[in-house]
């Protein structure tokens, strides 16, 4: 079972994310009339998404001027989109949080729990971001997730990895050369894939992810320099 890191109030996670974009737009000196406007701006795409979903944008300049790492996820079923803060590490996990308390917990880019989707992931047994890297392995992954019920539900896949070819990613105005790989998992009445972006570094840069419940697939993309 995956332990629970804590987790960050979301008006600190708020001033902590606020107060670094500002550093950036006002040339590294924060100052009132500058908050107010990265303030405004994040109220409006908060705003924005509420209306409409559109997947959040980021500077080079803004990740570089961040007080921690960043995450930018996208529900694909029904476009919601944020930009996540890191609010921990825990036992080589990292938990990000959303300024609306949603979370998501990963490993080296591999996610294994959800919190605040409405139907949750609570944890995975999960390949590493090595194995995935190497885009030839095979292994057992499992799920614990929530029904509709609130009962935790234990779900079971046999996965392999294919390689797909190459792609370069613009992501915070930088590009990526990637090599792309597939993990396709059979089991529990359930056929689905996964696919990676993987950095020259074998970092996870992009990902789309299944999440085991009814929320689906979550895109997410690592802007870190």
């Amino acid at each position: 079972m995956i332990r629970q890191v804590s987790r960050m109030r979301p008006g600190l996670l708020a001033l902590t994310l606020i107060s670094g974009l500002t550093a950036c737009a006002s040339g590294n000196h924060t100052d009132v009339g500058g908050m107010k406007v990265v303030t405004a701006v994040l109220k409006e795409q908060i705003a924005a998404r509420k209306a409409k979903p559109v997947v959040p944008q980021l500077t080079r300049a803004q990740v570089g001027a961040s007080p921690i790492p960043l995450l930018i996820m996208q529900v694909e079923k029904d476009g919601r989109a944020g930009i996540f803060g890191q609010i921990s590490a825990n036992s080589g996990a990292q938990t990000f949080a959303s300024l609306d308390a949603v979370s998501l917990t990963l490993r080296d880019g591999v996610l294994i729990s959800t919190r605040g989707l409405g139907t949750d992931l609570m944890s995975a047994e999960v390949p590493t971001a090595a194995t995935i890297a190497s885009g030839d392995a095979s292994y057992l992954r499992s799920y614990q997730v929530l029904d509709g019920t609130d009962q935790t539900l234990d779900l079971q896949y046999e996965c392999h990895l294919r390689p797909e070819g190459q792609e370069t990613l613009v992501i915070a105005e930088r590009s990526y050369p990637t090599r792309t790989i597939t993990e396709v998992c059979i089991g529990d009445g359930d056929v689905f894939e996964n696919q990676y972006w993987i950095d020259n570094r074998g970092k996870i840069r992009q990902s789309r992810q299944w999440t085991g419940t009814v929320i689906g697939k979550l895109r997410m993309t690592n802007p870190a320099n």
